[in-house]
């Protein structure tokens, strides 16, 4: 039943909680995923109105929003009105400005935040905005501290940007202003702890205890990173707000906040689905493999049996192809998901090997198509090892060829890996490379 009380996020009071933890922005599976990673138990009740989610647990409430000022004011507005609020807690991901020593994946306690490009508009004495929590709960979190600016602009609030948000700079003449006094004051961009902070301070008396959990999931100049580290971030942001709000007795700690090995349930997921997608293919390759010996006549004979091999092997062809590529592909997917996780360097014997089998049932494949077409056209006038040897030629200079191509493109790609993976880049399957005689071409140059 939507509350006409509360008319932007409809919630009653009684999925409300004095404790609270609300996310902004962040994609709702993964934040999902992260709870369930570390919260023991389930809601007790649930609740969705307009851009607001509300997950209701015994101890606290988890609140989600959609980005920036224009959802975070409304929230806290009607969160606070009327209702006993006592402590709250922001988390989620943000980015890391180059320079300052924060590196993706880590989380921090932001107690300070300006400003910047945003719809609340202060003087610049009103800043740094600050946290309000008990000292002593939050030394016990053990995080680094860390400053944010905060903006409702996502691409438009950056240094050094394209040509579109030059435009937009260049007319918007506050968003340039703040820009140039608050980039090189803060540690890390978002777009609610300023306003979260702020809010805050203004809808509350002296009761509300109010901080920001959160984490780097790119740099700002990588924004590519943030798929990949978002959920480590949550995970461990959610894990903090658990331990500040005081039922963290009550949850298991996710592996990736206690454990110290920098290894999480998120990325060996990922890992296991490409190592599944791998063996998948290469296993429908083996079933190809059969299917053709089952159906292809060995007795060179000409006529229909010529063309039926024919036909086979030319179908056949184009998922072994496929098997063939990705081999190339899972290899270096599966090696990237390897590294991100501090994985141990990859064994690099099977794929070559795989590899060396894909050139000879190329070559042998294109040597039957070759043959059956040849003889099927022009029976007998041609010699059997003669155009044996042209399939098996074309064959293996197909591979070769569509090899080297997979191989060069993905070694152009490596210098655009997340910072985590980019460390590795140099060392992408030297196997592979020297069998298709493929160089990288970072190294010739």
């Amino acid at each position: 039943m939507i509350n006409p009380d509360r008319p932007n996020t409809g919630v009653s009071d009684t999925l409300l909680s004095e404790k609270m933890i609300i996310c902004c922005g962040e994609d709702t599976t993964e934040l999902l995923w992260a709870l369930r990673s570390v919260c023991a138990r389930a809601e007790t009740a649930y609740h969705e109105y307009r851009c607001y989610r509300f997950w209701k647990f015994e101890e606290f409430t988890l609140v989600w929003s959609g980005i920036g000022t224009g959802c975070i004011e409304p929230l806290l507005f009607e969160l606070i009105d009327g209702f006993p609020l006592r402590q709250v807690v922001l988390i989620g991901t943000c980015g890391a400005i180059p320079g300052r020593g924060v590196r993706p994946g880590e989380v921090f306690l932001v107690d300070k935040a300006y400003l910047g490009g945003a719809a609340i508009r202060l003087p610049e004495s009103a800043f740094p905005l600050s946290c309000r929590f008990g000292e002593e709960r939050l030394a016990g979190l053990g995080l680094e501290r860390k400053t944010a600016i905060s903006t409702d602009f996502y691409y438009g609030f950056a240094v050094d940007p394209g040509a579109r948000v030059k435009r937009l700079q260049g007319q918007d003449l506050s968003l340039a202003g703040d820009l140039a006094i608050y980039w090189d004051k803060a540690d890390l961009v978002e777009m609610e702890i300023g306003q979260f902070y702020y809010l805050c301070s203004v809808f509350d008396s002296d009761q509300l205890e109010y901080v920001a959990i959160k984490g780097a999931a790119n740099a700002t100049d990588a924004i590519a990173e943030q798929t990949v580290y978002s959920r480590r971030v949550l995970q461990r942001s959610l894990a903090s707000a658990l331990q500040l709000l005081g039922v963290e007795e009550r949850f298991e700690p996710p592996a990736a906040v206690s454990g110290g090995g920098g290894e999480s349930a998120g990325d060996m997921t990922k890992l296991t689905e490409e190592i599944k997608l791998y063996w998948t293919i290469q296993l429908a390759v083996c079933a190809v493999l059969g299917y053709l010996g089952s159906n292809l006549d060995f007795s060179l004979a000409g006529g229909a049996k010529a063309m039926k091999n024919f036909v086979v092997s030319l179908i056949a062809f184009i998922p072994i192809t496929i098997g063939s590529i990705y081999n190339l592909v899972g290899n270096y997917y599966i090696r990237m998901c390897g590294y991100t996780i501090e994985g141990a360097e990859q064994e690099d014997i099977l794929s070559p090997a795989l590899a060396i089998a894909y050139l000879i049932v190329s070559g042998m494949m294109w040597a039957v198509i070759c043959h059956s077409f040849i003889n099927y056209f022009w029976p007998g006038q041609v010699k059997n090892w003669m155009s044996l040897t042209l399939g098996l030629s074309v064959g293996i200079l197909i591979n070769l060829v569509c090899s080297r191509l997979v191989i060069y493109e993905l070694c152009t790609r490596e210098k655009h890996l997340p910072y985590a993976q980019r460390k590795y880049a140099g060392k992408y399957s030297e196997k592979l490379r020297h069998l298709y005689r493929c160089a990288c071409p970072e190294k010739k140059r």
